[in-house]
């Protein structure tokens, strides 16, 4: 459909280019508009990307995109100097804001763990903090992202794990904020049943009460992902 093409595009031109299959090689959007790659009506949002990805001046949204997409794909960029950046040096240069920053890095926590693009690894808060991946502003907050993903929280009076509804109901974690992650989470397309340690479709983790309906709707409208309610990634 058109929205998962426009995703391919701006995937390609973050890492180079729109390709043209054909003659094996990355192009321009606009001489990919001119050989008929490119839709007309996403043309100008794809020229304003492209222009980001080379340090060419953006708006704030368009700059946020690209480094989301960055995020998603192959680590970020510094849009001016090239140099690589984690999210948080992202957040510090000021191109990224720490809202976003959080969205970001909750996804990321939501399909295995923060990245470490250097090594590919996902690593949990704990560790991406020692590595420098995060800072204080953000610790707190990811930790009870992390534990809401994971479906259970430490109790520091008890001293011992317990399950989200219980950490809820004992104030370790707000429901505003378990809807807010858990919103950021079913965007993935998928959620962690610790059940069956894996992740389930979303209308699997409806039926078994890890998510509500609303928040599965909620996902699916801010998405635009029809095909990853039936497919997790």
């Amino acid at each position: 459909d058109k929205e998962t093409a426009t995703r391919i595009l701006e995937a390609q031109i973050v890492t180079g280019g729109i390709v043209d299959f054909k003659r094996g090689k990355k192009m321009s959007v606009t001489l990919a508009s001119n050989l008929g790659l490119i839709h007309k009506s996403t043309q100008e949002n794809l020229k304003k990307l492209e222009k980001a990805s080379k340090g060419k001046y953006a708006e704030d949204t368009t700059k946020e995109k690209l480094i989301a997409l960055q995020a998603e794909i192959g680590g970020i960029s510094d849009p001016h100097t090239k140099e690589p950046l984690t999210i948080i040096q992202a957040v510090k240069k000021g191109h990224l804001s720490e809202e976003k920053a959080f969205s970001l890095l909750t996804k990321q926590i939501a399909n295995g763990g923060i990245l470490h693009h250097k090594t590919g690894m996902r690593l949990c808060v704990e560790d991406a903090m020692e590595h420098e991946l995060i800072d204080e502003n953000l610790y707190q907050d990811l930790k009870k992202a992390e534990d809401i993903c994971l479906h259970h929280s430490i109790c520091p009076e008890m001293n011992k794990i317990v399950a989200l509804p219980q950490a809820i109901s004992l104030g370790l974690i707000s429901s505003d904020f378990q809807r807010k992650v858990q919103e950021i989470q079913a965007s993935t397309g998928s959620i962690f049943d610790p059940g069956f340690g894996q992740k389930i479709t979303l209308t699997e983790a409806v039926k078994k009460g890890l998510i509500s309906k609303p928040v599965m709707g909620q996902a699916v409208i801010a998405s635009e992902m029809k095909e990853a309610i039936l497919y997790p990634g």
